[in-house]
């Protein structure tokens, strides 16, 4: 609920008016068939044992009983053929989301790596996505995080 209400207020600092957000279980989810889905799932596999008292950070940083596998099968569901995923997730983990999107045939077109100004790699990557798209990916220039 409180990612909604966030969500909510990003639309509305970027004038977008055409959208729907859901409070759902994404294991079992299955809507009408949408053209854009923007993605920002949980990053970490993370034991129960080690995870804060937060339920709502714990939601937003670990997968827990959403796995990344049910994320893109979750998408694929929901997704319209030739439909655009836009997805924000951990560098350490590409090979895997690649393998998983390409299992369902959902096709990176381009991507684009995020760096902190302080680190010395990139700790995430950002891609568009086309559910049953022609092969064929750039990698654009990277963005660099300064943070204060």
């Amino acid at each position: 609920e409180k990612a909604i209400e966030i969500a909510k207020r990003n639309m509305e600092l970027n004038n977008i008016k055409n959208y729907e957000l859901y409070v759902c279980d994404g294991n079992t989810y299955k809507s009408e068939e949408v053209d854009v889905v923007i993605f920002n799932p949980p990053y970490f596999k993370t034991k129960k044992e080690e995870q804060s008292e937060n339920r709502f950070l714990n939601l937003a940083k670990h997968e827990d009983n959403f796995t990344l596998e049910s994320m893109i099968e979750c998408i694929n569901r929901n997704l319209k053929n030739n439909g655009t995923l836009f997805f924000l997730f951990q560098t350490s983990r590409l090979n895997e989301v690649l393998k998983l999107l390409s299992k369902k045939h959902i096709i990176v077109k381009e991507m684009k790596f995020v760096y902190d100004i302080n680190k010395e790699n990139s700790n995430v990557f950002m891609i568009r996505a086309v559910k049953n798209a022609k092969e064929g990916m750039v990698v654009t220039k990277p963005i660099i995080i300064k943070r204060r």
